[in-house]
C-alpha cells in the first residue's frame, strides 16, 4: 500500500511565560552611562517566542525594568522595552507630520521637533508615560526612540503621518522600526547615583495574572569619569601670594541632567526672555530649545 504524503506540520511557541522568560547580559553598570541587557521571551517549555512568521514577528510583548537603590533614598529608575525608533533619511527637508499612536493623532510636528516636546505631546490624558530621546545619526540626520512606560493595553504601536494639510515631503522620509525582534527584547537604562540595585523584571502580558516577575537581580553602579562641571574645590581662608596653601579638591562624575518642557499658550517668549527668566530663580547653565506645535510655544529647558 503506497505511504501518504502530508504537507510540513509548523508548530509555533505557546504564550509568554515569564518564570521560563531569561535574563542574558545584566551585570553591573556605570553611572551616567548607557547600559543595556536583553530579556529573551520564552513560553512554558522554554521555546522562545520568535514569531509565527504571519502576524507578528517576535517583538510584541513588553517588559518593564525598575532600577531601585537600595538602602539610600529610594531612588528609581522605570525603563521598558517598548521602545520604537523613527528615522529620518533626510532631515535638511523641512516641513510637519503627525504621528498616530495610543489611539490618537497628534497635531503637526515639525521636522526637527525636540525629544521632550514630542514625548510631552504623545502623552494624553489617560496618564501615558511616554520618553522620547532625539539623536543625530552619523549623516546628520533626526532620529526619535520613543519609549512607552504604561498604558500597555492601548495600541503603543507608532504609525507616520503626512501633515494635515497632506503634505508628505517629510512624512515619506520616516520610518518606524523596533530594536525588538525574534523573542530578544534589548532593554537599555542609564543611572546617575553609584551604589547598590534591586532590580525588578516585569511580563507585562502576565502581571495581571499576578505571575509576572520574570527576575529580580542586583547590581552595582559604580562612579563615572570625574566631570569638571560637577567637580568643585575649596580652599582654608585667603591665599597670600608666595605662601603654601593648601586646595580641597572634591572629584565628582556626571551629573544627572535636568530636563522640563514650558509650555506657552500663543505667547511669543524669546530663547533669551527665558533663560533670563530662569537664571532670575536661581538657575543658570541652561540651555534652552524651542518648538511650535498647534499654537503653542514649547521650551525645552537641559540643566
Amino acid at each position: 500500500k503506497p505511504v501518504q504524503s502530508f504537507d510540513t506540520l509548523t508548530i509555533i511557541h505557546n504564550d509568554v511565560h515569564a518564570q521560563s522568560t531569561s535574563i542574558a547580559e545584566l551585570g553591573d553598570a556605570v553611572v551616567g552611562e548607557e547600559n543595556d541587557f536583553v530579556v529573551q521571551s520564552r513560553d512554558q517549555f522554554g521555546n522562545l517566542r520568535v514569531g509565527d512568521g504571519d502576524d507578528s514577528d517576535g517583538s510584541g510583548d513588553v517588559f518593564v525594568a525598575t532600577f531601585t537603590r537600595i538602602g539610600k533614598d529610594g531612588y528609581q529608575v522605570v525603563t521598558s522595552s517598548a521602545v520604537q525608533v523613527i528615522k529620518c533619511t533626510d532631515s535638511s527637508v523641512e516641513g510637519h507630520f503627525r504621528l498616530a499612536y495610543g489611539g490618537q493623532i497628534s497635531p503637526d510636528l515639525p521636522h526637527n521637533i525636540q525629544g521632550a516636546t514630542m514625548s510631552t505631546i504623545l502623552a494624553d490624558e489617560q496618564g501615558r508615560q511616554v520618553r522620547v530621546d532625539r539623536s543625530v545619526d552619523v549623516s546628520g540626520n533626526y532620529e526619535w526612540s520613543v519609549m512607552t512606560l504604561s498604558h500597555f493595553d492601548n495600541d503603543w504601536d507608532i504609525e507616520v503621518m503626512p501633515s494635515s494639510g497632506g503634505d508628505s515631503a517629510v512624512s515619506d522620509l520616516l520610518s518606524v522600526s523596533k530594536p525588538a525582534g525574534g523573542g530578544m527584547y534589548p532593554i537599555q537604562f542609564v543611572l546617575w547615583y553609584a551604589g547598590t540595585y534591586e532590580v525588578s523584571i516585569v511580563s507585562e502580558s502576565t502581571r495581571k495574572s499576578g505571575h509576572g516577575v520574570v527576575s529580580v537581580n542586583n547590581i552595582d553602579v559604580s562612579s563615572g569619569q570625574v566631570s569638571s562641571s560637577s567637580s568643585y574645590v575649596t580652599m582654608n581662608g585667603t591665599a597670600v601670594a608666595g605662601e603654601q596653601d593648601i586646595l580641597h579638591i572634591q572629584a565628582r562624575d556626571v551629573k544627572l541632567p535636568e530636563v522640563k518642557v514650558l509650555v506657552y499658550d500663543g505667547v511669543s517668549a524669546s530663547l533669551d526672555d527665558v533663560k533670563e527668566a530662569l537664571e532670575d530663580v536661581g538657575i543658570i547653565s541652561v540651555t534652552v530649545e524651542r518648538d511650535e506645535v498647534d499654537g503653542f510655544v514649547y521650551f525645552v529647558v537641559t540643566y
